[in-house]
This record gives structure tokens, C-alpha cells and sequence, in this order.
């Protein structure tokens, strides 16, 4: 239970957690793969955001893809298809 608190891999007890944990954090293509990973969540998280600010209908299109950083198209077709719904 202790490795899965770990920041350090080289202070984990199970080598084959240290050595997957190692390569996401000091190889430089697992930290590639880490960070395409991370932005898909991140962008997720936005367009979940997007919603919710979109169906409370406070807040236009252009502030919310402004806010959240998105482009106004992705928004537009968010706002497009929370009304088919």
C-alpha cells in the first residue's frame, strides 16, 4: 500500500510498480505518453465543465470557450447538441 503513495520509485518495494513507475516519471517516452494522457483528461474535465455551464444557460458560448480555453466551434457543437437532447 505504501508504493502507491510514493512520489519515488526508487523507494517503492515492488520492483515491477518502481520500474512502470519510473518509466512514466524519468523516461522520456513514457513521460511523452504520460502527458498525452493527462491533457485527454484535462480536456474531458473542460468539456464536462462546458456542459453543465452551457445548460445553465448563463454564460455565452464565446466566455465559456474563453474561460475554459476550448475553441468556440467545440463549444457551438456542444451547445448544438445539448439541444437535440
Amino acid at each position: 500500500m505504501q508504493d502507491l503513495s510514493c512520489v519515488n520509485p526508487d523507494e517503492m518495494n515492488y520492483k515491477e510498480l518502481a520500474d512502470r513507475a519510473r518509466y512514466f516519471k524519468k523516461d522520456e517516452e513514457g513521460r511523452k505518453i504520460m502527458s498525452k494522457i493527462m491533457e485527454e483528461i484535462i480536456n474531458h474535465e473542460k468539456i464536462e465543465v462546458a456542459e453543465r455551464m452551457l445548460d445553465d444557460g448563463e454564460i455565452s458560448v464565446d466566455k465559456i470557450a474563453k474561460y475554459l480555453e476550448l475553441p468556440v466551434e467545440v463549444v457551438k457543437e456542444l451547445a448544438d447538441n445539448l439541444q437535440l437532447v
